[in-house]
């Protein structure tokens, strides 16, 4: 009986995010339910009362742990439950999680 339940849960705790995500709560504060043209507009509203840190903090994270020179145009996204600020910089996009400032992706793809 202990083999099967370590069977079951063993894949449930190595398979845990690492990654701040967003929760119930909030993905439904963000869903959409109009198509008017300003909705893009207040859903960035939205995305920015539930960011734990700010675009400047995103980008000081950005050029300390990515080694940039310089600090290119930043805007905050959401893909599924992460919330994520993307910046262009000459080296690649840069990504770091909203909700706790670590480094998603460090340069690379342009």
């Amino acid at each position: 009986m202990y083999w099967f339940i370590s069977l079951i849960f063993t894949p449930l705790i190595l398979g845990a995010q690492t990654q701040s995500e967003l929760n119930s709560y909030q993905m439904g504060q963000l869903n959409r339910f109009n198509s008017r043209p300003l909705v893009k507009l207040s859903d960035e509203k939205k995305l920015r009362k539930f960011a734990k840190i700010d675009k400047d903090e995103a980008a000081k994270i950005a050029i300390k742990e990515c080694n940039l020179k310089k600090r290119g145009y930043i805007r905050l996204k959401r893909y599924g439950r992460i919330l994520y600020y993307e910046m262009a910089s000459p080296n690649g996009r840069v990504k770091i999680n909203a909700l706790d400032g670590k480094v998603i992706t460090c340069g690379g793809e342009k």
